[in-house]
């Protein structure tokens, strides 16, 4: 059986090295701001150079700080089980934050750093809250498109004028060439779109999710994940990369429940309480509540337990790059 790279949150050494929770509203850099900052070199896979204590990452925030490590969490021999905590600010289709990175702006210049023009390396090297979330839109495209043999090393200086340097890693492989040139092959941007929904967390914490779907990047599906992560928590599509962007989800009324008790709402919505006392949904950010997948969705295959193909209404176009998201 051939074991697939994994990656996820070293929630551990996170909280080492920043001490404060990630994905949390308005967080300094790595353990603050306080005292002189060096050159700093921080890579996302949580190393960071010789004579720099990751405290020293300038203006990053927790939620630039994660690690992604490699192994197998537990005892678990995992297909393709990512850690989501994509804040759905982040996200940004429609310039809601003005000064954050745009999906569209980033699909259009090639996913390297020798590629990238002002109007999307502007956004990423922005101090304060604004180049946060772009560097976390940035970090979570780069894993969701690339494959785990490629990597973007970013570097900028802080509103310091301090020099920072930062590697992102692939993972998924949704859309490996785009490290070569712009993000143009619409099903690519659908799949990249998808894997970006399914990963938002409404309250950016950690929580393991098994990804399916047809795409051979997601093809494979170890007896040990279908054992594991059995319960189905909805789909995720949509195309952030197109003129009008746009994502939905489904999800599985019989599972709700379970889906909320694992901090994952986005499927749904994040619950809250109407003027009469209702609950009413609030969407995670640009993804649009679609329903129940079964009313608006194909099937789940047997073979792979993902949904082939949904549509945003009844009636509407059905969409094949779907991502179906699973628990444990």
């Amino acid at each position: 059986m051939k074991q697939r790279m994994v990656f996820a949150l070293d929630a551990v050494l996170v909280w080492t090295m920043c001490a404060v929770a990630l994905g949390s509203a308005g967080s300094a850099g790595c353990g603050g701001n306080a005292g002189p900052a060096s050159s700093a070199a921080c890579d996302m896979s949580g190393d960071c150079s010789a004579d720099d204590a990751c405290d020293d990452c300038g203006e990053h925030g927790a939620s630039d700080a994660f690690a992604e490590t490699e192994g197998d969490p537990g005892d678990v021999e995992m297909a393709l089980q990512m850690a989501n905590a994509l804040n759905p600010n982040a996200l940004n289709p429609n310039a809601l934050n003005p000064n954050a990175l745009r999906p569209a702006v980033l699909g259009e210049f090639a996913l390297a750093a020798s590629s990238l023009g002002d109007p999307a390396f502007a956004p990423l090297s922005a101090p304060g809250a604004s180049g946060m979330l772009s560097r976390e839109l940035f970090r979570y495209a780069v894993r969701c498109a690339l494959d785990a043999s490629q990597s973007v090393t970013l570097s900028w200086v802080d509103g310091h004028g301090d020099t920072l340097r930062e590697t992102y890693r692939g993972s998924v492989g949704l859309a490996p060439s785009w490290a070569q040139g712009p993000l143009v092959n619409e099903d690519e941007q659908r799949w990249v779109s998808a894997c970006l929904a399914a990963l938002t967390n409404w309250y950016g914490v950690e929580v393991v999710v098994s990804l399916r779907g047809p795409h051979a990047a997601l093809a494979q599906l170890s007896p040990e994940e279908a054992t594991y992560y059995t319960v189905r928590e909805g789909a995720f599509w949509g195309n952030l990369f197109a003129p009008e962007p746009r994502l939905w989800a489904c999800h599985e009324p019989a599972n709700v429940a379970h889906a909320e008790a694992a901090d994952r709402e986005c499927a749904i919505g994040h619950p809250g309480t109407g003027p009469n006392g209702q609950t009413i949904r609030t969407p995670c950010g640009p993804i649009t509540p679609a329903g129940a997948c079964a009313e608006i969705c194909t099937p789940v295959s047997s073979a792979g337990g993902f949904l082939p193909s949904c549509q945003a209404s009844t009636g509407a176009t059905p969409i094949a790059q779907v991502i179906t998201t699973y628990l444990d």
